[in-house]
This record gives structure tokens, C-alpha cells and sequence, in this order.
């Protein structure tokens, strides 16, 4: 019995086992530390801009609907 490897194949030993790639550096956070206003305004803002990046391609898809042509 003869095994080959198949070109371009997945799987097989190790396969996708890479170096873990480096994760950046975070300061710790004190589980016990109290929420500030500040941290709510700026957790809202995350928000606020995520969503409208996730919105913006379906806002401008109606916008191109609406258009008189």
C-alpha cells in the first residue's frame, strides 16, 4: 500500500496548526471595578457606530430605490 499527499489537500497531521499569532497587548481590567458614565458613553458610541456601518449598505440600497429615475 502506497500513500501519496495530495497537493493543495486539507487535513492530514497538523494541518492549519500555525504559531498562534500574537494577541496585543490588553491592560488588565478589574472585574469588580464600577461602570462610569464615561464607559457607558463610549460602550454607546461603539454601538452607535457599528450599527451604522452594519445598516449602511442596506440605507443606501432604499435610498437608490427611492430615487426618481
Amino acid at each position: 500500500m502506497v500513500l501519496r499527499h495530495s497537493p493543495g489537500g486539507r487535513g492530514g497531521r497538523g494541518a492549519g496548526r500555525g504559531q498562534p499569532e500574537e494577541q496585543p497587548a490588553v491592560p488588565a481590567v478589574d472585574p469588580n471595578a464600577p461602570v462610569t458614565q464615561a464607559d457607558l458613553a463610549a460602550m454607546k458610541q461603539r454601538y452607535q457606530d457599528m450599527l451604522q456601518a452594519a445598516l449602511a449598505p442596506f440605507l443606501a440600497a432604499q435610498q437608490n430605490q427611492a430615487a426618481p429615475v
